[in-house]
């Protein structure tokens, strides 16, 4: 953690753009260096992981409240009033003028993104641990949430969102093959049929989903531009928060003039802060996921099977 931190600050020397880059440092990457060892030091017991947990459910209650309200009402989210987020449409004639929920967050994929996080938590507790008398009612109150965190996540058309969601069900399936098999394959049947015989879910897959999918080509130039940004100083990076500003300058299609980002999170973050700078995020990321693995073999009494 001090070492991606380090590597951070180190960018600055690179810096074109100080303006964007100092503010950076402290805004964005010291502040979720706090909040990662905030979080990392609360959830030691059963109580404070209750207390995490009633967090969550009133969090995703207002989320998932403001995307309706945002979706299907006034077309703008209500927690940023009075300057709310407007539902994300795409300028290409393909998706026709479609709208596609983004709640508190400035684009559908960053809004699918939290999405994922709560649901398979939330999906993990319902199925493997509330299990007791008392649990039912949260147990209810949960599996709700589940299906509506799930509504939502299928009308942001995240493909790489959906395809991480399609990941974690068949892990969560695998771990109990036989118990899952019979409910896994009614839901998916059900979700068939919808997709299928609902006019507003059918053009949500024909005009979000697949077309998307098919601008891979967008997404190419962009790796393309991105990695060309990277080369210019491959070891210490660009400087932090400013592969938006590069990328103006550096694009060479008919937008030439306009910053974007690379919609490739480890790309755009060695561009930033260089190879070391995304090695020493990744290590940081393999420490713990493999820490979390250990320490939830050892707490199973206390947490729960999820």
């Amino acid at each position: 953690l001090s070492a991606f931190f380090l590597f951070n600050a180190v960018s600055l020397f690179n810096s074109q753009f100080l303006n964007l880059s100092l503010p950076a440092l402290v805004s964005k990457v010291a502040k979720w260096v706090v909040f990662f060892l905030a979080v990392s030091s609360v959830a030691k017991d059963r109580a404070a992981l209750r207390r995490v947990f009633f967090t969550m459910l009133a969090s995703a209650a207002l989320i998932l409240f403001d995307a309706f309200w945002q979706q299907f009402i006034t077309g703008k989210d209500f927690l940023h009033f009075p300057n709310g987020y407007p539902v994300f449409k795409f300028h290409a004639r393909k998706t026709g003028g479609m709208s596609f929920p983004t709640a508190s967050f400035p684009y559908p994929n960053d809004f699918a993104s939290w999405i994922n996080v709560y649901l398979f938590t939330f999906l993990a507790l319902g199925i493997f641990d509330l299990k007791g008398r008392g649990d039912r009612v949260f147990r209810i109150v949960v599996i709700a949430l589940c299906v509506v965190l799930a509504f939502f996540l299928f009308l942001t058309t995240s493909n790489g969102a959906l395809l991480g969601a399609f990941v974690s069900s068949c892990l969560i399936v695998l771990v109990s093959i036989r118990k899952f098999i019979i409910p896994v394959t009614a839901i998916l049947l059900v979700v068939i049929l919808a997709v299928s015989f609902v006019p507003f879910l059918r053009e949500y897959v024909t005009k979000g989903i697949l077309d998307k999918a098919l601008s891979i080509n967008d997404r190419m130039n962009m790796w393309e531009t991105g990695w060309r940004i990277y080369k210019e100083r491959p070891v210490l990076g660009n400087g932090v928060n400013t592969f938006f500003e590069h990328y103006k300058s550096f694009r060479t299609d008919e937008d030439k003039g306009k910053g974007s980002y690379a919609h490739n999170c480890l790309l755009q973050m060695a561009s930033d802060i260089g190879i070391f700078g995304l090695l020493s995020f990744l290590s940081l990321c393999v420490l713990v996921i493999f820490n979390n693995i250990r320490r939830a073999l050892r707490s199973i009494s206390l947490f729960g099977n999820s």
